[in-house]
């Protein structure tokens, strides 16, 4: 697990900087604004800088980020999308939600299975394998961390992945020091560019009403985990 930080790239992550969670968060979601402003919908991004140590891979919390938000941006089709990063005293809680489609509750079990689809839901595209959100949750698990889900049909979903501070959680050999990516920028091109091939030609600007709060709308959904792994 890489260690990153705001002095250097052998410091763990912390506090405000170049090289903190916030800021590599915040760097990751920009990218994604054009194409979900140019789709007429809102776009939010709220991370605050954490004062504790957060050991995270940079490479795998891009994918994390991006796959999140390819998802969200995929399934809202008007309102908005918002980021989220916090720490709450023993984690950093990274939450991406929406106003989207949402997701029926006897397909919440499934949602992080390989190739899983929701059959018959709006979106942008019926395009995809139906790995991102399983992978999404693999590389969840590499942090030691957690993921979770709230939906409802026709309000929205909120996936929020909590990573606990430290290194206690971690086995000292997956403990190592930051690599410099020069591939991050080019990852998540091609996530916007995918995303941008799901818009119409010609997009009526404006930004579509969204009836509710954000937080509001979700709140009444419904939470689920990802199953538990099979035995090997």
């Amino acid at each position: 697990m890489a260690r990153t930080g705001a002095q250097g790239h052998d410091s763990p992550l912390k506090g405000p900087g170049s090289g903190s969670a916030a800021a590599l968060t915040r760097d990751l979601a920009s990218t994604f604004r054009s194409a979900i402003e140019r789709a007429g919908l809102r776009f939010d991004v709220d991370c605050e800088d954490l004062n504790e140590p957060l050991y995270i891979d940079r490479e795998m919390w891009e994918k994390i980020v991006l796959n999140l938000l390819s998802n969200a941006f995929k399934f809202t089709l008007r309102g908005e999308i918002a980021v989220q990063l916090r720490g709450n005293g023993t984690h950093a809680v990274l939450t991406v939600m929406d106003t989207g489609v949402g997701v029926p509750e006897q397909e919440l079990p499934r949602l992080f299975d390989r190739f899983h689809r929701v059959e018959g839901s709006e979106a942008r595209t019926q395009e995809g394998s139906g790995i991102g959100l399983a992978l999404v949750q693999e590389l969840v698990k590499l942090h030691g961390a957690s993921i979770d889900v709230i939906s409802e049909p026709q309000r929205g979903s909120q996936f929020r992945v909590q990573v606990p501070f430290g290194s206690a959680h971690l086995p000292a050999d997956r403990l190592r020091l930051a690599r410099t990516s020069s591939t991050a920028a080019l990852g998540a091109q091609a996530f916007v560019q995918e995303a941008l091939r799901w818009l119409p030609d010609e997009k009526v600007d404006g930004t579509l009403p969204c009836p509710r709060s954000l937080k509001r709308q979700i709140r009444c959904g419904i939470r689920v985990s990802p199953r538990p792994s099979a035995p090997a």
